[in-house]
């Protein structure tokens, strides 16, 4: 296992890809930076005057919004390029700081942080006790913990492997729910919705991709020989190509030019019910 876990990290580390709203190349891809902005704006009345972690940062777009009203900001990432290329367009910020960290243990004294964010992170985590005890260790007894995800839900077939290559494991609302409730006594589970046309982009998105999916297993149960499903298998290079063929796939779709000055955050917003339809899940967690 720990080997395994090893592997991940690095994986991780290497090849996830910084991410940068601006140079975003479709309406589909803006889509998707604007829904975790979004996620890190409606954190902000969480976070005033608070010591908080940024937990899986990135490039720290979302750690230098949260600075504005937070006491101080940190953000960790596994990636070594993710953090150099924060300390470089943050440099001058001096409520922001940057660390890289190894993804065992988080480089910080118990009860450090008043709030934790760990936005679409828990989707690559292969060990959740490690990941979520070392949350809890970090933040302040009566500390907040908040959490976003995809929605397994609209994403996958039940027992589906994720075709994003860098998922290990999606979550429908219960699942989270479950989790989350074995490490905190109060989980706030709420449901990420858009307006049109925002909604049907990234809904048409990953439909497509469970339907790419669905045609790859098939193909490769029938080269299978062994008998053994591809449920239960996880290949790299084959979800790779699911990707690839995905890309291709939507790409024949007809294409509507948007300017992208017309979509914010704004267009976004968190709903209580509803859950199973929403394009990703946010949790807010505290043991109280």
């Amino acid at each position: 296992m720990a080997r395994e876990i090893n592997q991940n990290f690095q994986f991780q580390s290497e090849k996830h890809p910084l991410i940068y709203g601006n140079k975003a190349k479709s309406l589909k891809e803006y889509s998707i930076y604007l829904s975790q902005l979004f996620a890190y704006e409606f954190s902000i009345d969480y976070v005033q005057n608070k010591k908080v972690l940024d937990h899986g940062c990135n490039i720290g777009y979302g750690s230098s919004i949260l600075s504005k009203e937070a006491k101080f900001v940190i953000g960790v990432d596994l990636s070594d390029k993710a953090i150099r290329e924060a300390k470089r367009i943050y440099k001058d910020c001096s409520k922001l700081k940057f660390i890289k960290y190894d993804g065992y243990v988080l480089p910080f004294s118990d009860n450090s942080f008043d709030v934790v964010l760990s936005f679409q992170v828990i989707e690559h985590i292969t060990d959740y006790e490690l990941y979520l005890t070392e949350i809890i260790r970090v933040l302040n007894i009566d500390g907040i913990a908040i959490f976003t995800t995809p929605n397994a839900k609209i994403r996958l077939d039940k027992n589906m492997v994720p075709w994003n290559k860098y998922h290990i494991r999606e979550f429908t609302e219960n699942q989270l729910g479950g989790l989350l409730s074995n490490y905190f006594s109060v989980v706030e589970l709420k449901g990420l919705f858009a307006k049109e046309p925002l909604y049907s982009i990234e809904k048409t998105r990953v439909d497509d991709m469970r339907k790419i999916s669905r045609k790859n297993i098939k193909i490769y149960n029938k080269k299978d020989t062994h008998g053994m499903s591809i449920i239960f298998k996880r290949l790299t290079q084959f979800v790779g190509g699911i990707i690839k063929l995905g890309e291709k796939f939507v790409k024949k779709k007809k294409n509507i030019d948007y300017n992208f000055e017309n979509f914010t955050t704004k267009d976004y917003f968190y709903k209580d019910n509803d859950l199973d339809e929403s394009l990703g899940i946010s949790a807010i967690c505290k043991n109280a």
